[in-house]
């Protein structure tokens, strides 16, 4: 802050200036510009925003890389242990923040930058640290020539672990869903300053005082008077003794008269579909609409299959490139779609009767037991009944 005088001349008044290098910056300036110029960061103050991001970033996280041996929806594959880029690629992070951070990276920005710090002898990745996408640039010179900046640094391409999200063709960078949801996340933002200048900045006088046997005009003084002395009243808790017929009346504002809650719903599930989230999920259910125990399977079916399934495809390929030829990578769901324990017993059973698996399996599969010794089989045999219960099919959720 730079701060000058000028000497007034003789009977002339004293001017002053200031010059501030930049505004104040605080939490509401800030907020303030972000939502002025539309910047992603300020649409992450938005709540529907950020659960989306956690949500989808977090479930992705939770899901286990599991590499195999052969072709992908070929019988004959083989599960492989899994190499260290795929447990922990970074110094400071597993495999599951390396997705999370790398998801939250993609839905906002498009893009995830890596810069590979180390490689095995087979030349694949060993180490790939991420980058903040803010500073990472990528630049294609005249002779198509792809070139990358982290801050003021130069990375070669072949140093360079950078995907992308929502491509257009053509470009050489990822495409944020924010950057065009950004005129939905403004209007949502804007009615949730409304609410807040309407009721906080006093856009509207909380209480009107009447007095019905006062047939003449209460002029400013009066006015004054009573008011001061009603707000003494009050802001002590103290009884207040309204006599002499005088009246007070709050005002009170319809969140529906005004459009608030109407508009946030909206335009919240609007933000839930730009990432491809079922709003329930995220708590912006719609009028009448409740999430219950018979229909969650059913919502985890079809946030996998309609909101998941891109993402879980494009890290499969992701990760799978960092494995050699002829190895494939796959996400582990069965956390997001596991069942309850009748549901799950039921399943198990129909395959151990239709011998899709073996007994041992079912064990190792439901509670994580050794295969059956040879005293415990013939003690199985023995309990035998000889015609076998019968199975009912699986509840599905609807």
């Amino acid at each position: 802050m730079a701060v000058w005088f000028r000497r007034p001349p003789n009977g002339a008044r004293e001017r002053r200036s200031l010059t501030f290098i930049a505004p104040p910056i605080g939490a509401h300036i800030q907020a303030a510009e972000d939502y002025a110029a539309g910047s992603v960061e300020g649409a992450m103050r938005h709540a529907v925003v950020w659960k989306c991001v956690r949500l989808v970033s977090d479930v992705l996280g939770g899901m286990t890389p599991m590499v195999y041996r052969g072709e992908r929806a070929v019988p004959g594959s083989v599960r492989l242990p899994a190499p260290g880029i795929l447990t922990k690629p970074m110094a400071s992070a597993d495999i599951c923040d390396y997705v999370y951070m790398g998801t939250t990276s993609a839905l906002l920005r498009g893009n995830i930058y890596g810069e590979i710090l180390e490689v095995d002898s087979t030349g694949f990745p060993a180490q790939i640290e991420l980058q903040h996408p803010d500073r990472c640039d990528v630049k294609v010179d005249d002779k198509g020539r792809v070139k990358y900046k982290y801050g003021n640094r130069t990375i070669e391409p072949h140093a360079v672990w950078h995907q992308m999200a929502y491509r257009m063709p053509g470009a050489h960078k990822g495409l944020s869903p924010i950057s065009y949801a950004m005129s939905m996340v403004r209007q949502s933002s804007a009615a949730q300053r409304f609410a807040t200048d309407w009721f906080d900045a006093g856009g509207h006088p909380t209480g009107v005082i009447t007095n019905a046997n006062t047939k003449k005009l209460v002029d400013q003084g009066d006015a004054t008077t009573i008011k001061n002395r009603f707000l003494a009243a009050t802001r002590s808790r103290e009884v207040v003794v309204m006599g002499g017929g005088w009246d007070y009346t709050e005002i009170k504002i319809s969140p529906e008269e005004s459009q608030f809650l109407a508009t946030q719903k909206y335009t919240g599930a609007q933000i839930c579909g730009f990432f491809g989230v079922p709003p329930e999920l995220v708590g912006e259910a719609s009028e009448g609409s409740a999430i219950t125990y018979a229909n969650i399977e059913g919502r985890s079916i079809d946030f996998e299959k309609y909101g998941l399934a891109g993402w879980i495809s494009r890290w499969e390929r992701w990760l799978g490139a960092l494995t050699p030829r002829g190895q494939y990578v796959a996400l582990d769901t069965t956390k997001l779609l596991r069942a309850d324990t009748l549901t799950r017993y039921q399943a198990i059973h129909m395959m151990v009767a239709a011998r899709i698996i073996t007994q041992d399996e079912a064990r190792a599969m439901l509670l994580e037991l050794p295969p059956l010794t040879a005293e415990q089989l013939a003690m199985i045999d023995k309990l035998v009944l000889p015609t076998p219960p019968p199975v009912g099919s699986p509840k599905i959720g609807s």
